[in-house]
């Protein structure tokens, strides 16, 4: 029997790991339903790390223990990095934020959260799903990226999971980067039949900067890899993982329509066909 990982996201804080897992399985099994596919025997799972990511991306005083809310913090440098590349990406200009600061001009190096905080509040005009969603994700990016422990207390809760024979992994967002991030450094010890990246940054430059060396490949457990994007999602800066953005090998689905409201949400990737399709015929 074939086993079938779920890896979410970001903003999962907060959120029961069943019903979590419960969410993607309902959407992937009513999308078999449609199509009249019969459910493939499988063992499911999903480590959950959205209450430890959110934990250690919080920003510990000196002194170890005093925990600043988030938002009280200077943005740390690829976090903003990152926020003006979406920022860009989404057509914002300094006037729109300006606007949105009730300033003339703002620097960003000097009124950090202002200028970030403008950022959020302007792509909220534009793209209201990603208002609420742009500063938690670039913060929790950061933190997986730059911050050693973060990094290894995520690895540890998620990759047993990946480890093994007979896998399809399906990951969401910020759990695109950790399952690539995992397999590379696995290598041939996990066998991965498909893995399913969706709504994933490892296209945008930053992060690629942060997976190398090793030169950026297919990792060598994983025999297929398909890719699935709305060009909506801002999320997925760059929607096709090609030679271009990422490396040879990806086969990419760019034409995902996902809801209006939401074009980054896991139950709207999970429900197109081609997906749902892919999904079952690497585990039977």
């Amino acid at each position: 029997m074939k086993t079938l990982v779920f890896v979410h996201g970001m903003r999962q804080e907060n959120r029961s790991p069943d019903d979590l897992r419960q969410e993607w399985l309902d959407a992937l099994e009513a999308n078999w339903r449609r199509q009249g596919i019969a459910r493939p025997d499988f063992e499911l799972r999903m480590p959950y790390y959205g209450d430890t990511l959110d934990r250690l991306t919080r920003w510990v005083g000196a002194d170890g223990k005093t925990v600043v809310a988030r938002g009280d913090a200077p943005l740390p440098s690829l976090a903003a990095d990152l926020l003006q590349q979406i920022g860009d990406r989404a057509g914002l200009d300094p006037a729109d934020i300006a606007a949105e600061t009730g300033q003339t001009v703002i620097d960003r190096g000097i009124a950090n959260q202002q200028w970030a905080q403008g950022i959020a509040r302007a792509l909220g005009r534009k793209a209201p799903w990603l208002g609420h969603a742009a500063l938690p994700f670039v913060e929790q990016v950061d933190a997986y990226l730059t911050n050693q422990h973060a990094r290894k207390a995520v690895d540890d809760i998620v990759g047993p999971d990946l480890r093994g024979a007979d896998r399809v992994i399906v990951a969401h967002s910020l759990g695109t980067i950790i399952c690539y991030r995992l397999l590379t450094d696995f290598g041939v010890a996990s066998a991965v039949e498909l893995l399913v990246t969706l709504g994933s940054p490892l296209g945008i430059d930053l992060v690629r900067e942060y997976l190398k060396p090793p030169r950026l490949n297919r990792p060598p457990g994983v025999r297929a890899w398909l890719n699935g994007a709305d060009v909506r999602d801002y999320v997925a800066l760059y929607p096709a993982l090609d030679k271009d953005s990422f490396c040879d090998g990806v086969e990419n689905l760019t034409d995902i329509a996902n809801r209006q409201d939401d074009p980054h949400a896991i139950v709207d990737y999970l429900t197109d066909p081609r997906i749902g399709e892919r999904i079952a015929r690497a585990l039977a």
